[in-house]
Formats: C-alpha cells, structure tokens, sequence
C-alpha cells in the first residue's frame, strides 16, 4: 500500500512537473498498467460497447487524466486509479450521448455520481463545446437533432417541422446528423482545445 502511495505521488509530481522525460515516463506507466487498462474496457464492453470503444477510451482518459492532473484538478480524495475510472465513466457517458448508443431500456451508462467537482467541469466543459459545434448547424437541422436525440418519432417530426411524411423527415435527420459528423472531422481543433490544453 505504501508502495502503491509513492507510486502514485511519484505520478501526479512527473505529470504536473517541468520535466519532459519524467512526463513521458509516467504517461507510460499509466498506459501499460494491464489492471487499469482492464478495467476501463470491461467498464465500457459492460455499458453497450466493444473491446475497441474500450480501448478507444482508455486512450481518451490517459489524455484528459495528464491534462487534469497538470491543471492540478486532481485533490486528493480519491486514489488515482478511482479517479482515473472517474474520466473513463464521464468521457464513455459522453460519448455514448454524443452517438446516441444509450438506448431506452437498455443497459448504456448511467450519469456518473453528483458530487465530484473536478469531474463536474469536465461534462460542463464537453456540453459547452458540443453547443459550440451544434451552433454551427442551421436552426432546422439544430431543432431536427434535439427532437431526434428526444425520441420524437419521425412522424412528430414530419408534422413538427413541416415535413410531408416521416420518409421525409428521416432523410432529413440523416442529412443533419452527416453535417454534424463532418463538423466533428472538420473541426479538431475544437477538440483539442477541450482535450489537450493545459
């Protein structure tokens, strides 16, 4: 336990320090922790998805894990690897979201707990830069969305949006949500605003 104590103080001082190698040194510890990479893929096969949307996120939370810890969002209250699986919940919820994988009923992820501050600002930080992005759509696409993510079927939103028939207002979603997927591939430079500043 000691041991595993000055571990992670050993962590947190080469990520938040000045020392290039040190950081490197520590980001690679983290990544060939077989137990931690386990973990965070069992956690994502258990919620809809797949070995590789695991390891997707196990990337994705060694990334937003360095950059918290340099911010110095980290506190201490939990130990790293609890913190750790803390982004993996909040970055696979989002994702989740963002694609539409939680189906009603089904076993998709539950929001992560209220309560942890430094994980909080993180969604926050994720719907702010989603916003920004939808903001980008036309108001018919932005609408069409927000009623497609609601599960109104396609015949409320024929009649909603003025469409002929729910044939029409299918194609049309698909059309917005394509838009929407190109603004992600286009535009990385939000994203890595989000997940790679310090």
């Amino acid at each position: 336990m000691a041991n595993e104590e000055w571990i992670s103080s050993a962590i947190i001082e080469a990520l938040a320090g000045q020392d290039a190698d040190g950081r490197i040194q520590a980001l690679k510890h983290l990544f060939e922790r077989p137990q931690l990479r386990k973990t965070a893929i069992a956690y994502v096969c258990k919620h809809s998805g797949n070995q590789q949307d695991g390891e997707d996120v196990f990337q994705e939370a060694i990334i937003l894990f360095d950059r918290r810890i340099r911010q110095g969002a980290f506190n201490g209250k939990s130990t790293l690897e609890a913190y750790f699986m803390g982004i993996v919940r909040w970055h696979w919820f989002n994702e989740c979201q963002r694609h539409r994988e939680v189906l009603l009923g089904g076993n998709g992820p539950e929001p992560p707990a209220e309560g942890d501050p430094e994980l909080e600002y993180l969604i926050t930080e994720r719907r702010e830069q989603l916003e920004q992005l939808l903001s980008q759509l036309t108001d018919k696409c932005r609408n069409l969305l927000k009623m497609y993510q609601l599960n109104y079927s396609m015949d409320e939103i024929a009649q909603a949006m003025g469409y002929a028939n729910s044939g029409v207002s299918k194609k049309e979603a698909f059309l917005c949500r394509k838009r929407f997927q190109a603004l992600l591939k286009t535009r990385p430079e939000i994203w890595s605003d989000l997940i790679l500043k310090k």
